[in-house]
């Protein structure tokens, strides 16, 4: 039934702008939840061909190592800096650039905030994104296009 089902509709399309917690996101990709992996920016799971960019966009109480330029460009293209050790030399870096050619799916999750009051805020599905290009090495700043657009309340939400 599920095959059939997502032969007319793919899941994702109701997971698309809804707000789920750090803890809920690999259940999404029938996934278990281990901190020591869903804790990072840039998540590549070895049971499944598909990596998800975990991004908080305000980064003021981070550590200055982990400041990240991650921004929305317009409605449609997000720029994500990638981790410090990530070139396009790397596999890394590689998977990043060949994903589409490799077969790997990225999903795009993200946040304003990492606290909302005093429990972690959730991450927004904003869908797959396709890699553009990039400049730079370790960090890699990326441009990613969305597959689909920012509404405007999320417009409003993330960029001011």
């Amino acid at each position: 039934t599920r095959a059939r089902f997502k032969q007319v509709i793919d899941p994702e399309d109701f997971y698309l702008h809804q707000r789920f917690m750090r803890e809920e996101i690999p259940g999404l990709f029938n996934l278990e939840f281990n901190k020591g992996i869903w804790e990072q920016g840039h998540v590549c799971p070895k049971a499944i061909d598909e990596q998800i960019l975990l991004v908080t966009l305000n980064k003021r109480n981070h550590g200055k190592e982990h400041r990240y330029h991650d921004y929305f460009i317009d409605s449609n293209t997000f720029h994500w800096q990638s981790q410090n050790r990530s070139s396009p030399a790397n596999s890394s870096g590689q998977k990043i650039i060949n994903h589409e050619t490799e077969g790997s799916n990225v999903h795009l999750f993200v946040r304003k905030h990492k606290m909302a009051g005093k429990k972690a805020a959730p991450f927004v599905y904003l869908g797959q994104v396709s890699y553009q290009k990039h400049t730079g090495a370790e960090p890699m700043n990326v441009v990613w296009k969305m597959s689909e657009g920012l509404s405007k309340s999320l417009l409003t939400e993330f960029v001011r």
